[in-house]
C-alpha cells in the first residue's frame, strides 16, 4: 500500500483511546505473565500508545522503552508524570534501530495487524528480533480471526451506546487478502467518522514469520491469564524466544 501512514491509527483514536481500552486487560496480569519469562527487566513496547501497559510495567520496576509512530499518542503518554520518565522514540515499528537490546519486546493488542501487508509484518518481526538480547522473548498478543462474524464479507453493528449518542461500526472483510476495513461513525454531541484497517494473520502464519527471524515458539496461551489455547480461543498470547 503506497498510501500507508504508520501514524494514522494513533492520530485517529488518541482522543478516546484510554476511555475505550484502559480497562481492557488487568495490567497486573500482563506484568505477572511477563515476569517469569526472563531474568532481566528491560522491555521494548512496539506501539506503546498512551501507556496502557507501559505505565504498569514501569510501576512494577521494569525499564520500559517505547516505539510509537503517532506524535499525538506520545504527547498523551507524556502528560502523565510516569510517562515522562519512559523513553519513547517516534518511528515506524516496521523498521527502526536502537542501540540497546531488551529482555522482552512486546507487540500487544493486535498491533501487528495494523501493518498493511504480510511483507510489513515480516519486517516488523525481524526488527523486533534484532532488538532482543540472547535468550530474550518477543511476546505477541493478537486476535484469532472469526469468519462467522461476516455475512457476504460485510458487517454492520452498534459499536457503542453513549450518553450523548451512538457509534455504528460498518466493516468489510476480504478473506483472500486477510484484511478488515472498518468505518466507525459517531453520531451525537459530535459527528465524526474514524477508519481502521487491519491485515490479520493466523497464529501459524505469525509462527512462520518468527521462524524466519530465528525465533522459536516458547509458549502460547489463550489469554494473559495463561489459559490453554485451543480451537475455541478468540485470541492468543504467544512467546517467541531468541536462542542464546
Amino acid at each position: 500500500m503506497t498510501d500507508y501512514d504508520p501514524a494514522a491509527y494513533g492520530d485517529a483514536w488518541v482522543r478516546d483511546y484510554d476511555q475505550l481500552y484502559q480497562s481492557r486487560d488487568d495490567p497486573e496480569m500482563v506484568v505477572a505473565a511477563l515476569s517469569p519469562l526472563v531474568t532481566g527487566r528491560a522491555v521494548l513496547e512496539m506501539g506503546i500508545g498512551t501507556g496502557r501497559l507501559a505505565l504498569p510495567l514501569h510501576d512494577a520496576g521494569w525499564h520500559v522503552v517505547g516505539i510509537e509512530a503517532s506524535a499525538a499518542m506520545i504527547a498523551e503518554l507524556q502528560r502523565r508524570a510516569a510517562g515522562r520518565s519512559i523513553p519513547v522514540h517516534q518511528g515506524d515499528i516496521r523498521s527502526f534501530h536502537l542501540d540497546d537490546r531488551f529482555d522482552v519486546v512486546l507487540l500487544a493488542f493486535s498491533t501487528l495487524f495494523l501493518l498493511p501487508d504480510q511483507a510489513a509484518q515480516v519486517e516488523c518481526i525481524a526488527t523486533a528480533a534484532e532488538h532482543l538480547a540472547p535468550g530474550g522473548v518477543l511476546v505477541v498478543e493478537a486476535f484469532v480471526p472469526d469468519h462467522t462474524r461476516w455475512t457476504d464479507g460485510k458487517r454492520l453493528a452498534l459499536s457503542r451506546w453513549m450518553s450523548d449518542g451512538i457509534e455504528i461500526e460498518a466493516a468489510r472483510h476480504d478473506r483472500a487478502a486477510q484484511t478488515i476495513e472498518v468505518r466507525y461513525l459517531s453520531v451525537g454531541a459530535r459527528t465524526e467518522m474514524r477508519p481502521l484497517r487491519l491485515r490479520y494473520a493466523w497464529p501459524a502464519e505469525i509462527d512462520l514469520m518468527a521462524r524466519l527471524a530465528d525465533l522459536d515458539v516458547d509458549a502460547r496461551w489463550g489469554a494473559w491469564t495463561g489459559t490453554r489455547f485451543d480451537d475455541a480461543s478468540a485470541g492468543h498470547v504467544t512467546v517467541y524466544r531468541k536462542p542464546l
